[in-house]
């Protein structure tokens, strides 16, 4: 999920004070269809004498049925030190769960049952299913690291103790 802001405000200077004026540029958010998206807490907004500050927004409450259905909608909000509207344009995109997850390894057998000495090491190749699926970023882990321990990219490697562990694959 990605949210970017780049607002201007446009004013005149008094004394210290800048006074806001004018129109303020549309923030942009993408999300998922049934995940609420995540709006920037706060912005960099450009004054009229060329200062740069990050103020706080503070957004009215989104409902569950707008980004439920893909398309795009405007969430209002208020900058919180000076009091101007701003707003986002919220593109909400299909999600395409994962359905399975394909895993292969040289030293597996036909059952899926994959044999290491103390020490060893295999690689495990996986696909997501669909390949098109909104995440496809696979977590691994070991039931019991005393016996295998799995990396962040798939690798196996077997401890020094004798035993059988399971290895799980989590989409996410």
């Amino acid at each position: 999920l990605e949210a970017t802001a780049e607002v201007t405000l446009v004013g005149e200077s008094s004394g210290d004070v800048v006074v806001l004026e004018g129109s303020v540029e549309p923030i942009a958010v993408e999300t998922y269809r049934t995940f609420a998206p995540e709006l920037p807490k706060s912005a960099l907004f450009k004054f009229s004498d060329e200062s740069i500050k990050e103020l706080g927004i503070t957004w009215e409450s989104v409902s569950a049925s707008d980004y439920n259905v893909e398309g795009e909608f405007t969430v209002h909000g208020v900058v919180s030190e000076y009091g101007n509207e701003v707003t986002a344009t919220v593109t909400v995109k299909p999600y395409i769960p994962v359905t399975g997850i394909e895993v292969n390894c040289d030293k597996m057998d036909e059952s899926g049952v994959l044999y290491l000495n103390k020490g060893e090491t295999a690689q495990l190749q996986t696909s997501i299913i669909p390949t098109d699926a909104t995440f496809a970023d696979i977590a691994f882990s070991s039931n019991d690291s005393n016996i295998a321990t799995i990396s962040e990219n798939g690798t196996i490697t077997a401890g020094n103790v004798d035993g059988s562990t399971s290895i799980k694959l989590e989409a996410r």
